[in-house]
């Protein structure tokens, strides 16, 4: 039979297949002549491929679904191998491609591929459109939100006949649309299934859902690889974009927080302002211990010095227990101190009091020769003369006469009580040195 199949011409050979004078299962399709007539018989009588089959079925079948995937539809289900069935889903997937991409909205687009071991690959991006929001309430906000959802996922074919049983229509009917209709469905259902199983088992709200994205990747494609595999899928790369809620829940959540931070605010100031108030409340208490007469004593402006030394001492001072006392030394400071403040805000003031006096009198009597004499000229003007005189040299008696009165400053209560002390001090001092000498000229002797 085979050297007869050899001898014959392609179009003999074209002629024996369709009259099934020669079986198909005899041909070669290792040589081109027979490979050639296998397939212009398909194309003539497509229906004899369901009748391949022997040893040679796989390799027939093979170059036959390779060379016009539409063949697919007239073989028999034992026929179907999953490298057949790839071959025509591809081909049905991309046939209507281009045209399906121009249509489609930017929100969903389905990239359909092939990886380096000839299987077809799904990438798949899904947000979430109007009416499909998962609806939750916010344990964080304390509110019934929507959310939604953008996604990217990528899933590789690795057993094309579980998706043609699971897609259940005709062979013939089978379609780009429907292939991916699937896809997409048991995908998007998955999703929104393990998403609201996991805001309710970990009771998170928007912005920590926002925060978990990638323990939710991880999650999803471990709950979903059953589903998926049911569909002859597996999950190769999955990657949540972002979550959203809607426009007006933002910005009441945002105008929330702002009142949140505004009484946060609010509370820390008034803490602090609490915390300054009392230290110094408690400051002028040590103040007032220690001087128990400061308020009919002391002035205002010397209280406040008072008060800034002792913030100044506690300061300074605060790795160390505060020693109370007030050295002598510190006193006699203070009183010198007082002294010259007194000075520099009443100075004495010498004032050469005589020679003012002689230059006053000296100018009376200029100005009043001036005008009697302009009076013996002329009366007018020598009156106007003479008030104009007595105008001014009464303004400079006024003037300079309270200048001249003779101070009268008084020493300060505090410089005297300083002082006091002081001399007391140093008789003490004194009397002890004095106590001192004596004991050593007894131990001498």
């Amino acid at each position: 039979m085979e050297k007869k199949i050899d001898n014959l011409s392609k179009e003999e050979l074209i002629q024996d297949l369709i009259q099934e004078k020669i079986n198909i299962n005899s041909l070669n399709i290792l040589k081109l002549t027979q490979r050639e007539a296998f397939l212009e018989v398909l194309s003539v009588r497509p229906s004899l491929l369901s009748k391949v089959e022997g040893d040679k079925a796989g390799q027939m079948l093979n170059f036959a679904i390779s060379q016009k995937p539409a063949l697919f539809v007239h073989l028999k289900k034992e026929q179907y191998t999953d490298r057949l069935a790839q071959c025509f889903l591809y081909m049905r997937l991309v046939e209507r491609e281009a045209q399906s991409n121009a249509k489609s909205s930017t929100e969903n687009f389905f990239l359909v591929q092939k990886s380096l071991d000839s299987k077809i690959v799904f990438t798949y991006t899904h947000a979430t459109q109007d009416g499909e929001e998962l609806c939750y309430l916010d344990k964080d906000l304390q509110i019934p939100i929507s959310i939604k959802s953008s996604i990217k996922i990528t899933l590789k074919l690795v057993n094309s006949i579980a998706l043609i049983e699971k897609l259940d229509t005709l062979i013939t009917q089978l379609g780009e649309m429907k292939i991916k209709v699937t896809i997409a469905d048991v995908v998007n259902r998955c999703f929104k299934a393990y998403l609201n199983e996991y805001i309710e088992k970990h009771g998170v709200g928007f912005y920590t859902l926002c925060a978990s994205c990638r323990e939710i990747e991880r999650g999803f494609v471990e709950s979903s690889r059953e589903q998926l595999s049911a569909y002859g899928v597996e999950v190769s790369d999955f990657i949540v974009k972002q979550f959203a809620i809607p426009k007006d829940i933002q910005n009441k959540i945002e105008n929330q927080s702002f009142e949140i931070r505004q009484r946060r605010a609010d509370v820390k100031a008034d803490a602090e302002f609490a915390k300054i108030s009392l230290e110094n409340y408690e400051a002028k208490l040590a103040i007032h211990a220690k001087y128990p007469d400061a308020e009919t004593t002391l002035t205002e402006y010397e209280k406040d010095l008072a008060l800034e030394r002792y913030l100044k001492r506690v300061g300074r001072e605060k790795q160390t227990v505060l020693d109370h006392t007030i050295a002598i030394q510190q006193k006699k400071t203070r009183a010198d101190a007082e002294i010259v403040k007194q000075e520099d805000v009443v100075p004495e003031i010498d004032v050469p009091t005589n020679m003012f006096r002689l230059g006053y009198l000296l100018s009376a009597f200029a100005a009043a020769f001036v005008s009697l004499l302009a009076l013996a000229i002329n009366p007018a003007v020598g009156l106007v003369l003479l008030g104009l005189s007595v105008l001014v040299l009464g303004s400079v008696a006024a003037f300079f006469g309270e200048k001249l009165k003779t101070p009268t400053v008084e020493p300060n209560i505090y410089s005297k009580e300083l002082e006091a002390s002081a001399t007391v001090q140093e008789a003490s001092d004194e009397q002890s040195q004095g106590t001192a000498s004596a004991g050593g000229e007894e131990g001498n002797g």
